[in-house]
């Protein structure tokens, strides 16, 4: 009964009840209120259940139902000038509640960049970290984030280019010759590269170096996921890639390992 008079001044179910009876007399149900109870599916029936949620004389059903969704919109703490450059949008920013912290280096906003943990499944904490895709400034960064929350597999689901507009830099080297590169204090070696019609995997190692450039000693691997068949602004035409690469990246993912860091643009 306690739970039910909370959920009575909750203004987020309020507003939710007011939504649901204004669509009610319009005559356009929400889904997600019409079949607040589950029961079972015939097959012949999806058909005409799909089709009917995406009709509508101003927008879908579908997109109706969207709409009650809550959005997750947590005000952001106050940035210094050095961390807002390291945001490619000004209007997407980490949430502090759940934001990731790197090591202090002693340079202003060294410990920032725009990156959160998830929960996995069972709410397990830090199973994840979602991260914008690389800039050109950010580059360093990145690579020290995967170092210290001892990240080994990455999941990249953006183009580098787009309708010749830039997505994304290109933050791992090429697989000739076994490349190398410097991001920062941390090496990059592409030991090698498979590419499947969905996406590429690179065998990457990285290790960090001293300021003077000496090796440490520590190298670790790391495996990059390139989903190429996510396009900007859409989703893939058919849910195998996305099924393969997932299957893939449980098969490569330790049990010790650090979280999966998963980045678009």
């Amino acid at each position: 009964m306690a739970e039910s008079k909370d959920r009575e001044k909750d203004p987020d179910i309020h507003k939710m009840s007011v939504f649901v009876e204004k669509a009610r007399k319009m005559g356009r149900m929400p889904l997600i209120a019409e079949l607040d109870r589950s029961h079972p599916l015939a097959v012949e029936e999806l058909e005409e259940l799909v089709t009917e949620a995406l009709t509508g004389v101003k927008g879908s059903r579908l997109s109706l139902e969207y709409k009650t969704v809550p959005h997750n919109s947590v005000k952001s703490l106050p940035l210094s000038s050095e961390e807002k450059r390291k945001n490619r949008y000004r209007n997407v920013l980490p949430n502090p509640d759940s934001a990731v912290r790197l090591s202090d280096t002693g340079v202003a906003g060294s410990q920032y960049i725009n990156a959160n943990y998830i929960h996995g499944y069972g709410d397990k904490e830090g199973q994840y970290i979602a991260t914008q895709g690389p800039t050109a400034n950010t580059l360093a960064d990145f690579w020290r984030m995967v170092w210290e929350k001892d990240v080994s597999i990455l999941v990249m689901t953006t183009s580098l280019v787009e309708n010749g507009t830039q997505k994304c830099v290109k933050y791992w080297p090429g697989a000739d010759d076994m490349d190398t590169v410097v991001y920062g204090n941390m090496v990059v070696r592409n030991n090698y590269e498979e590419a499947t019609e969905s996406y590429t995997t690179s065998y990457l190692s990285i290790y960090p170096q001293s300021p003077d450039g000496r090796e440490t000693g520590e190298e670790r691997d790391v495996y990059h996921f390139w989903h190429t068949a996510w396009c900007d602004f859409g989703v893939p035409r058919e849910t195998g890639s996305t099924l393969r690469l997932r299957e893939a990246v449980d098969a490569f993912r330790a049990p010790t390992s650090g979280p999966v860091l998963v980045h678009c643009r």
